[in-house]
């Protein structure tokens, strides 16, 4: 009786000590799991808040991505999870990536740095600079692929190469003066009032006030008239000036440097048209800013010089006279927390965008951006300058805007999105473009058109025949007419 009375608390003790155990290792399997879910939340928080794309690979398809990615292309990560990564890649670079991929895979070398061009959820195009790194996710070869966005790289270099600049304006400044004589104390002061201007990083808060920009263009087209008449009566010829001045809610600044600006840069304009021409004024309102456009039929701007025409003391006149114009004028857009472009083509001229954020914003206006992005516009035009205009008006605008290189390529474009508005220019590479208005109406009979045509030629009155076609716009193009009657034209 002893001896099973011994075996019981024996076995009593053994279940006990088992209990224990087990007791232990489920309190550090719960430490375990709350630890394995703090680094897990931890990594997702370091994997979404990172300032670039990340991508994960296996066997080249997508198995994880973070949210700048995914936000930039507009899909959710159950739409792409499984996908083949070549599927989001634009169809001129597939076989390209595939190549890189088949490399990888085998052991093969492929670069490890490239860039690439992504199509997001509505069509648009994200270029992207891309490296590649080999790494082990759950015991399997996989590839991370880190994105960046092409234009914030070059905005980075570009602020650096600002930077550098101002560095520099001292050494350019002292080689400048040693160019005038005793004499020209006037030109050395204006000199000395610019390069304040352009080194200057922030407003005074003191000279700030609300801004009427369509009374200040008015301002600066008065003050200009009698300087480009007299010019004028020299040459024996003049400027037209052409104003579209729609009243926009007030910008908030320096009105004597805003005015500055505006000077500065309708002052190139006339200068870029020696022989006279027309000058287009239009300011407009959009998205809580305020845009004005500067296009002249001027000289334009030869492509290997564009880079350079930004850059102080940097100049093409004759007479060598310091060119300070537009850097001063893009310092105060930046300095007003606004943007100044411009697009040119030698001998056809020379459009300046200036965007302001308005010191206040309407509600309506808000509703009328959401409107304008319910409407898609298709871009087919071979001309670059004309091609990048017509897109950053009509962006502007609020315009959902996909671009297209060949006739073959916008079928595709509409076969796989309804669009609104087509326009198509003068050239459409790989396809005639009767045939292509054609082909465009059948797959979409809503679908509105608008040409690009060479004028009044043979060319442009065949199509002016063609019942298809809605709208026709000559060149040289007079952008603020245009953008009235395509609104006309969608909003009809």
């Amino acid at each position: 009786m002893m001896k099973e009375k011994d075996r019981f608390d024996k076995r009593f003790a053994r279940m006990r000590a088992d209990r224990e155990r087990l007791r232990k290792e489920i309190v550090l399997l719960r430490k375990g799991n709350q630890e394995a879910a703090r680094e897990l939340n931890q990594r997702e928080t370091l994997l979404h808040g990172l300032p670039l794309g990340i991508m994960v690979l296996e066997k080249a398809r997508i198995v994880e991505a973070n949210e700048f990615i995914l936000d930039r292309l507009g899909y959710s990560m159950e739409e792409i999870a499984g996908q083949p990564f070549s599927d989001f890649v634009h169809p001129r670079l597939k076989n390209v990536i595939r190549d890189f991929q088949r490399k990888r895979a085998s052991g093969k070398w492929a670069p490890e740095e490239y860039e690439t061009d992504l199509v997001g959820k509505n069509g648009d195009v994200l270029s992207c600079d891309v490296r590649v790194r080999k790494v082990h996710r759950r015991g399997r070869t996989a590839f991370l692929l880190m994105l960046t966005p092409s234009e914030e790289r070059k905005k980075r270099e570009k602020d650096l190469v600002e930077s550098r600049k101002r560095e520099s304006l001292c050494r350019m400044a002292q080689k400048i003066l040693r160019c005038f004589e005793p004499d020209g104390k006037r030109s050395l002061a204006s000199i000395t009032t610019a390069l304040g201007s352009y080194t200057r990083e922030a407003l005074d808060p003191s000279q700030k006030s609300l801004i009427d920009l369509r009374k200040v263009v008015k301002e600066v087209v008065a003050c200009l008239g009698p300087e480009v008449n007299d010019s004028a009566g020299v040459k024996g010829s003049g400027i037209n000036f052409k104003t579209y001045l729609r009243t926009v809610s007030p910008v908030e600044g320096n009105p004597g440097e805003i005015q500055e600006m505006l000077s500065q840069v309708m002052s190139n304009a006339v200068e870029a048209m020696p022989q006279g021409g027309d000058l287009y004024l239009s300011i407009e309102e959009n998205a809580g800013q305020a845009h004005v456009y500067v296009q002249d039929s001027g000289v334009g701007i030869a492509p290997e010089i564009m880079d350079k025409v930004f850059d102080p003391f940097f100049t093409t006149k004759e007479d060598g006279t310091p060119g300070l114009g537009l850097c001063v004028a893009r310092a105060i857009a930046r300095r007003h927390k606004g943007t100044l472009e411009l697009s040119s083509k030698k001998n056809e001229g020379t459009v300046v965008s200036i965007r302001l954020p308005l010191a206040t914003a309407a509600p309506r206006k808000g509703r009328k951006k959401r409107k304008a992005n319910e409407v898609s516009v298709l871009l087919l035009e071979e001309d670059g300058m004309i091609r990048d205009l017509l897109y950053k008006m009509l962006d502007h605008r609020g315009y959902r805007v996909s671009t297209a290189s060949t006739g073959h390529e916008a079928l595709q474009q509409i076969e796989r999105k309804v669009f609104d508005l087509a326009i198509l220019g003068s050239g459409t590479p790989g396809m005639k473009v009767q045939n292509l208005v054609r082909a465009l109406k059948k797959k979409n009979t809503g679908l509105k058109l608008a040409l690009i045509t060479e004028g009044e030629g043979p060319e442009g009155k065949s199509k002016e025949k063609d019942p298809a076609v809605d709208f026709l716009i000559q060149k040289p193009i007079d952008m603020t007419s245009t953008l009235a009657k395509l609104s006309e034209l969608l909003a009809g």
